[in-house]
């Protein structure tokens, strides 16, 4: 019976070191980011008494179980880098590791790794490559769930379609006379916009243009275009009714002859030029009585830009921004979600793998609970594509982090309870042992 007892109060001993081993654990990471606590559990452990029935059994201590995780949301914490990412939800980051295996985290301290002089990646501080689709180089999103890789320079682009309204004075004189851009007597107006030529390997391709207006008759007025001082392209008419509103001539063809520059070289490059065609949208345009203006205009071409910054939508859409001040779409983010998530395996640093008890994970994207989202089940090696998921992740909140979410108070109690049960323990080994010694000095 007292050696019985040594090792029921050992049990104790045991399993409370091991319950202030979880509560440190919980204290030490209180400051972690995303960190998920853990509660220590416990079960009896009974025997049959000698020659006793079901009935008959008797308590012979205690053990520890598996600490069970919580996965109580953490607070949310402002953050002043756009790349601190959380996660008001049930989901995941998935990152992948340089072997191609697969991990699960709430941690969204992300970064950009350079890949080559073109591409980043997104990391977190262990290297590890954050999953996700990358967009092409039009913005539209991928279908591959992915390392996730953004393009470090943006593409000029050509200006193809220009919009341009104006007002032309209605009384503004007749010009007669065979327009010269160089002699302001032969046009009445004249509006310049920058515009983008169709070279990809200069850094600027900007030019100005500038459109003429030439009053030829009673509410008719005559286009012409010039880039650059170079050659004048001929547009078309635009024709007014009697109240200044435009009915003919709303859209103009500019047939752009581009002078380019050549860089400085030894021996020197002769000039050059590029041949270009933009579709001038001049709706809107009116001829009122007040003086000639303009009113707006706008253009889709772009220069070369290299990324400066990304910022995440609720839904997980990432945007970068460039030098040139265009933002484009790069990238959506998916999350991990997980039928039993408490059974998920934790491997440090804030990273868990999925189990047979957990079930493989199920990619959704982020957004409302309510809404349809697109869901692939993914393994470490295996990306597969299906329909929308019952499974929610939540949204994904930029320039914050996810807090740990233990509660000190508590485990501060849990600390002094386990050290009383520990004490408790170790007085009933203490007293079984008295109990042994007296025993054995019965038989002196």
């Amino acid at each position: 019976m007292s050696f019985s007892s040594i090792y029921v109060g050992l049990s104790g001993v045991n399993a409370n070191a091991n319950e202030l081993s979880v509560v440190g654990s919980n204290i030490a990471n209180m400051n972690t980011v995303a960190f998920k606590s853990s509660r220590a559990r416990f079960a009896d452990l009974v025997r049959n008494a000698l020659g006793g029935g079901k009935t008959d059994s008797v308590g012979s201590g205690v053990k520890a179980l598996a600490p069970q995780l919580s996965f109580v949301q953490g607070a949310m914490r402002e953050s002043s880098n756009p790349m601190d990412w959380a996660i008001d939800g049930n989901g995941f980051f998935v990152v992948k590791n340089k072997a191609g295996e697969n991990y699960y985290t709430r941690d969204g301290q992300f970064r950009l790794d350079v890949m080559n002089s073109t591409t980043y990646r997104v990391a977190n501080a262990g290297g590890e490559v954050l999953q996700g689709y990358t967009a092409d180089s039009k913005g539209a999103i991928g279908t591959q769930f992915a390392d996730l890789t953004l393009p470090a320079v943006l593409a000029a682009k050509a200006t193809t379609t220009s919009s341009l309204r104006v007002n032309l004075e209605a009384s503004a004189p007749i010009r007669a006379a065979t327009f010269n851009p160089l002699d302001s007597s032969t046009y009445n107006y004249s509006a310049s916009q920058i515009i983008y030529d169709s070279r990809t390997s200069v850094t600027d391709v900007s030019h100005t243009l500038v459109t003429y207006f030439a009053k030829t008759a009673d509410n008719t007025w005559q286009t012409y275009f010039q880039v650059d001082g170079g050659t004048v392209a001929t547009g078309g008419q635009l024709v007014f009714d009697k109240t200044g509103k435009l009915t003919s001539g709303t859209t103009q063809t500019a047939s752009l002859t581009i002078p380019i520059t050549p860089p400085v070289t030894v021996p020197p490059t002769a000039p050059s030029t590029l041949t270009q065609s933009i579709a001038v949208d001049m709706t809107g345009t009116t001829q009122y009585g007040g003086p000639s203006l303009l009113l707006s205009q706008q253009q889709d071409g772009y220069n070369r830009g290299t990324l400066q910054s990304i910022s995440l939508t609720d839904t997980g859409v990432m945007m970068g921004r460039y030098s040139n001040q265009v933002p484009q779409t790069v990238g959506q983010l998916g999350l991990a979600a997980f039928m039993a998530p408490l059974d998920l395996t934790q491997d440090g640093a804030g990273r868990f793998s999925a189990s047979d008890k957990s079930g493989p994970a199920t990619i959704v994207m982020p957004g409302p609970a309510s809404s349809t989202s697109t869901t692939s089940t993914t393994s470490t090696t295996t990306s597969t594509t299906s329909k929308a998921s019952s499974l929610s992740v939540g949204v994904v909140r930029s320039n914050m982090l996810e807090q740990s979410n233990v509660n000190l108070s508590e485990d501060f109690m849990n600390v002094i309870i386990a050290q009383r049960a520990f004490e408790a323990n170790s007085k009933v080994i203490m007293t079984a042992d008295a109990i042994v010694q007296v025993i054995e000095n019965l038989k002196r």
